[in-house]
C-alpha cells in the first residue's frame, strides 16, 4: 500500500506489517486532480490545481489530528499499471477498514455565508451532494467506523454517527449498516447491491467493481467488458455463498421492450434493478448451487408446478407460452419481502420467481409483475435438483440483418438455441444474385449488390457442428426461411418457392430438432421481422 506523507508529500510504499496509522480522503473527482506521476515529478507545477489544493487541506486536517500519513486515491495508486490498479481495487475495502479515520470532503456543499442561515438550506445541500451519488464513496461510507464530513471551506459538518439518521434517509441504507452496529457481511446480498443501485460511476464496469469488498469477493478487472462485469460479479458471489437474495430482483425493473424475449437470465443485468431489494430478507435455510455449462444447478429448490403455477401466473397477468412444450413453474427462493405495510395493508410474504420449464431446464420469465408474492401456505409440487438458465436471450437482439434499399427490410435475431446445445457462435452471410453460389460475409463490401437471401450460421465450437437459417424476401417483399446443414449445397438445390414462414428440420448428428420462424413486429417505431431459432432434443 502506498501512502502520502502529510508534511512532505513524499509517497512511500508499506507492507501490511509495516503500515503506520493513516487517514484517508473520501471525495468526488474533479477536472484538476493530481496523479501519482505528476506529484512525483514536479508537485510545484500543480500547486494551483484544485486537486492539489484539496490534498493540501486534507494534509492540514490530518496533521492537526496527529496523523503523519494519509491515503488519497488520485495520487496513491499508479493507474498506468493495470496490475497495481487491479490489486488496489480488490484490496480497497480492507484498506478503508484498517484506516484510523476518513475525511469526506463535500466540494459542492457551502458553509453558511451569513451567521444564522437557515439550517434547512444547509441540510438540503448536504442531502443533494454529489458525494452520495457516486459508486466508490459507498465503500468509504460503510467500511470505516469514524467518518467526518467537511464542507467546501473545510468546516466540519458532522460525523457519520451524529448524522446517521440523515444519511440513512438519503441513501436508503440501514442505520445499523452505516454505523457498523451490524457488519455489512450480515446483510443479505440483494440488500447490499441495492445500496449502489442509484449511484453512478464514470466507467460502467466500476459500478460492479466498487461492490467487491462490500460483497466480500475478489475477481480480475477487465475494463472494456461493460455489463459483463456485473455478471462476473454475481457468478463470484454464487461461488462463495448460499444467499438467494441475489435472485430477488423484479424483472419488471428491466427496460420496457414489448418485443423482447420472454425468457431472461436468472442473473440480473445491472445493479439498478435491485433498487427495491432493500426490503429483502433471506431465510436461514441454505441453498446449495453450482455453476455448470448448462446453467445454474440448485439442489432441493422448492418448486410449484402444474395448475397451481398456471393459476398464479395467469392472475399475475402473464399469458401462457404458445408452445405447449413449455410448462409453467414458480421457484421459491427462500426470500421474504419486509417492506413496511401501510395502513390497512398486510406485510408482503415470501417471493417466488415465475418460470417456464422445457425438458429439464427452467427459464426465468420477464413478468409483467415484480417477484411473485406467495402465501406462506402455498402447496409445493416438490423440492427438486434443477438447472436454471443463466443466459439472457436479449443479448442477441442487436444482431440485425439488413437488406439493400431495393428490398428495404430488416430482420432481428431474437431467440437462439439454449446455451446447453453449444451453438453460441453466430455469423451473417449474404447470397448475391445472379451468382447464387457466392456467399460473402456481410461486412458492407457487397452493398452495391442486390442480396435477396441471407443466412445466419450457428456453430458449435466443441463438436464442430454447424447449421444455418436462410432468410430472404421474394419480389413481393414476403419473407421466407429455411434451415440447412450445408449452406452452399442447400442454397443451390432449393428453389425459392419451397421456402416458408416457419421451418422444422432434423439436421444434427444426434437428430436434434431445429425450429425457425419469422414473426412480424415493430422495433423503435419501425416495422421489422423477428427471427426465432430454437433447438430441442428429439423424442
Amino acid at each position: 500500500m502506498r501512502l502520502i506523507n502529510l508534511r512532505t508529500f513524499e509517497l512511500k510504499e508499506f507492507t501490511d506489517s509495516e503500515r503506520p496509522p493513516y487517514v484517508i480522503l473520501s471525495h468526488t473527482w474533479g477536472a484538476e486532480e493530481v496523479t501519482l506521476q505528476q506529484l512525483q515529478l514536479d508537485a510545484s507545477a500543480h500547486i494551483r490545481k484544485e486537486g492539489y489544493l484539496k490534498i493540501q487541506n486534507f494534509a492540514l486536517q490530518g496533521k492537526a489530528n496527529g496523523f503523519e500519513w494519509g491515503w488519497v486515491d488520485t495520487c496513491c495508486i499508479d493507474k498506468t499499471s493495470s496490475a497495481e490498479l487491479s490489486e488496489a481495487i480488490n484490496s480497497m475495502y480492507r484498506w478503508y477498514e484498517e484506516a484510523d479515520s476518513c475525511y469526506a470532503y463535500l466540494s459542492d456543499v457551502s458553509s453558511p455565508d451569513v451567521e444564522g442561515q437557515q439550517k434547512l438550506a444547509l441540510e438540503k445541500q448536504f442531502a443533494a451532494s454529489r458525494w452520495f451519488t457516486r459508486g466508490w464513496t459507498l465503500q468509504e461510507l460503510l467500511a470505516l467506523q469514524h467518518v467526518v464530513f467537511y464542507l467546501r471551506d473545510w468546516a466540519v459538518y458532522g460525523s457519520k454517527r451524529s448524522l446517521q439518521k440523515e444519511i440513512s434517509r438519503i441513501t436508503n441504507i440501514s442505520e445499523d449498516a452505516i454505523t457498523k452496529v451490524s457488519e455489512p457481511t450480515l446483510f443479505p446480498v440483494g440488500q447490499k447491491i441495492s445500496w449502489v443501485s442509484g449511484r453512478q460511476t464514470t466507467r460502467s464496469e466500476d459500478l460492479s467493481y466498487c461492490l467487491l469488498g462490500i460483497l466480500n469477493v475478489n475477481m480480475p478487472l477487465l475494463y472494456g467488458e461493460g455489463t459483463r462485469a456485473f455478471t462476473r460479479l454475481q457468478e463470484e458471489v454464487l461461488k462463495n455463498g448460499t444467499d438467494a437474495t441475489i435472485f430477488a430482483w423484479p424483472s419488471s425493473a428491466l427496460p420496457a421492450d414489448p418485443y423482447a424475449s420472454r425468457h431472461i437470465s436468472i442473473l440480473a443485468p445491472s445493479p439498478a434493478v435491485f433498487r427495491e431489494a432493500r426490503y429483502i430478507q433471506s431465510s436461514s435455510a441454505s441453498n446449495i448451487w453450482t455453476i455448470t455449462n448448462r446453467g445454474l444447478r440448485i439442489e432441493g429448490l422448492p418448486i410449484v408446478e402444474g395448475p397451481n403455477a398456471s393459476n398464479l401466473l395467469t392472475s399475475a397477468g402473464f399469458p401462457p407460452h404458445p408452445d405447449n412444450s413449455y410448462t409453467n413453474a414458480i421457484a421459491l427462493i427462500r426470500c421474504w419481502n419486509i417492506r413496511p405495510a401501510g395502513k390497512g395493508e398486510k406485510p408482503v410474504g415470501q417471493d417466488g420467481i415465475a418460470m417456464h420449464k422445457r425438458n429439464d431446464i427452467y427459464y426465468r420469465l420477464r413478468t409483467p409483475e415484480s417477484l411473485l408474492p406467495l402465501d406462506s401456505g402455498i402447496k409445493m409440487s416438490a423440492s427438486l435438483d434443477c438447472i436454471i438458465n443463466l443466459i439472457s436471450f436479449d443479448s442477441v437482439s442487436n444482431l440485425v440483418i439488413k437488406w439493400s434499399k431495393s428490398c428495404n427490410q430488416t430482420c432481428i435475431l431474437r431467440e437462439v438455441p439454449e446455451k446447453r446445445f453449444g451453438f453460441d457462435d453466430f455469423k451473417i452471410f449474404t447470397r448475391n444474385r445472379p451468382d447464387i453460389n457466392v456467399f460473402l460475409e456481410a461486412d458492407g463490401s457487397n452493398s452495391a449488390a442486390d442480396p435477396l437471401t441471407k443466412a445466419v450460421t450457428f456453430s458449435n465450437g466443441v463438436t464442430a457442428e454447424t447449421f444455418c437459417v436462410m432468410v430472404g424476401f421474394n419480389y413481393f417483399a414476403t419473407p421466407y426461411i429455411h434451415v440447412a446443414q450445408d449452406l452452399i449445397k442447400d442454397a443451390n438445390d432449393l428453389p425459392d418457392q419451397e421456402l416458408c414462414f416457419d421451418h422444422v428440420s432434423y439436421i444434427m448428428q444426434d437428430s436434434k430438432v431445429v425450429m425457425a420462424s419469422v414473426v412480424r413486429g415493430v422495433k423503435d417505431g419501425n416495422r421489422v421481422y423477428f427471427l426465432d431459432v430454437c433447438m430441442q432434443d428429439s423424442v
